[in-house]
């Protein structure tokens, strides 16, 4: 009996890929700098066959910050967040009508996909000309 359990766990964990997409959040690149709108790119990993339409992200809600451990600042809800895919890779845009006058930002985004979603925590250290 322990031997077929065994076998179904393994024969099971062969076929998750074929199941979901294994989406990944990357690094986050900085393009603005202090006194300006903000602006930044976190690279997306394994969006397989993934397109900006099935990819939802945005600033988490006060719940996942919480668990966490960082405090969800009200400047932060002036973050608007976009999927860009451009020949099968892609990245999540992050800008900000206003320009932004902290030295750094820590925020929490929230991904979502059809078969999946992910909470992560990022930092924007955000440079003087």
């Amino acid at each position: 009996m322990k031997k077929i359990i065994t076998a179904i766990a393994c024969s099971l964990c062969l076929l998750m890929p074929l199941f979901g997409h294994s989406l990944s959040a990357g690094k986050l690149t900085q393009l603005s700098v202090i006194n300006q709108p903000f602006e930044a790119k976190i690279a997306l990993k394994n969006i397989g066959e993934l397109d900006e339409s099935t990819i939802k992200v945005g600033l988490a809600d006060q719940a996942s910050f919480d668990k966490i451990g960082t405090e969800r600042k009200f400047i932060l809800t002036k973050l608007k967040f976009k999927t860009v895919i451009q020949g099968g890779s892609g990245y999540i845009l992050i800008t900000s009508h206003k320009p932004i006058q902290d030295s750094f930002l820590d925020f929490v985004i929230d991904v979502k996909w059809p078969s999946g979603r992910m909470i992560k925590p990022y930092t924007a250290l955000i440079q003087t000309q």
